[in-house]
Protein backbone atom coordinates (compact mmCIF):
# COMPACT_ATOMS: atom_id res chain seq x y z
CA UNK A 1 0.00 0.00 0.00
CA UNK A 2 1.38 3.56 -0.94
CA UNK A 3 1.99 6.17 2.22
CA UNK A 4 -0.90 8.12 2.85
CA UNK A 5 -1.44 11.59 5.65
CA UNK A 6 -2.07 10.32 8.89
CA UNK A 7 -2.37 11.63 12.35
CA UNK A 8 -0.08 10.34 14.78
CA UNK A 9 -0.40 10.26 18.84
CA UNK A 10 2.45 9.06 21.01
CA UNK A 11 1.99 8.15 24.16
CA UNK A 12 3.66 6.47 27.30
CA UNK A 13 1.91 4.10 29.52
CA UNK A 14 -0.80 5.21 28.41
CA UNK A 15 -0.78 9.46 28.49
CA UNK A 16 -0.19 11.41 25.36
CA UNK A 17 3.00 13.47 25.14
CA UNK A 18 3.04 14.27 21.58
CA UNK A 19 0.91 14.53 18.42
CA UNK A 20 1.84 15.10 14.84
CA UNK A 21 0.85 14.54 11.73
CA UNK A 22 2.93 12.23 8.86
CA UNK A 23 3.02 10.41 5.64
CA UNK A 24 3.16 6.89 6.48
CA UNK A 25 2.47 3.33 5.36
CA UNK A 26 0.15 1.84 7.37
CA UNK A 27 0.45 -1.83 6.27
CA UNK A 28 3.99 -1.92 6.48
CA UNK A 29 5.39 -3.21 9.89
CA UNK A 30 8.42 -1.99 9.34
CA UNK A 31 7.46 1.29 8.90
CA UNK A 32 5.33 1.52 12.34
CA UNK A 33 8.06 0.04 14.53
CA UNK A 34 10.76 3.04 12.53
CA UNK A 35 8.25 5.49 13.45
CA UNK A 36 7.87 4.55 17.09
CA UNK A 37 11.55 4.06 17.64
CA UNK A 38 12.18 7.55 15.86
CA UNK A 39 9.10 9.33 17.47
CA UNK A 40 10.20 7.92 21.15
CA UNK A 41 13.72 9.18 20.51
CA UNK A 42 12.69 12.38 20.05
CA UNK A 43 10.60 12.26 24.03
CA UNK A 44 13.01 14.49 25.95
CA UNK A 45 12.60 11.78 28.82
CA UNK A 46 13.33 8.87 26.04
CA UNK A 47 16.82 8.30 27.82
CA UNK A 48 15.02 8.04 30.89
CA UNK A 49 12.42 5.27 29.90
CA UNK A 50 11.98 2.00 28.00
CA UNK A 51 10.84 1.88 24.52
CA UNK A 52 8.33 -1.01 25.67
CA UNK A 53 6.17 1.67 27.62
CA UNK A 54 5.53 3.40 24.48
CA UNK A 55 2.80 3.05 22.28
CA UNK A 56 1.42 5.05 18.83
CA UNK A 57 -2.49 5.39 17.90
CA UNK A 58 -2.83 6.33 14.22
CA UNK A 59 -5.73 7.38 12.51
CA UNK A 60 -6.33 8.81 8.59
CA UNK A 61 -5.82 12.41 8.44
CA UNK A 62 -8.66 14.04 9.63
CA UNK A 63 -10.59 10.83 10.44
CA UNK A 64 -11.87 10.18 14.10
CA UNK A 65 -11.47 6.36 13.78
CA UNK A 66 -8.15 4.65 14.66
CA UNK A 67 -6.84 2.49 12.17
CA UNK A 68 -3.62 1.33 14.61
CA UNK A 69 -3.17 1.11 18.31
CA UNK A 70 0.52 -0.07 18.15
CA UNK A 71 2.63 -0.85 21.76
CA UNK A 72 5.98 -0.79 20.98
CA UNK A 73 6.11 -4.34 22.99
CA UNK A 74 4.05 -6.09 20.73
CA UNK A 75 6.99 -6.55 18.55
Amino acid sequence: MAKKLVDVELRWRGSRIDRFTTSFDPDDPDELQALIEDMARKDQYYDQRELIDYQIRVRYHDSRSHIINYDARSR
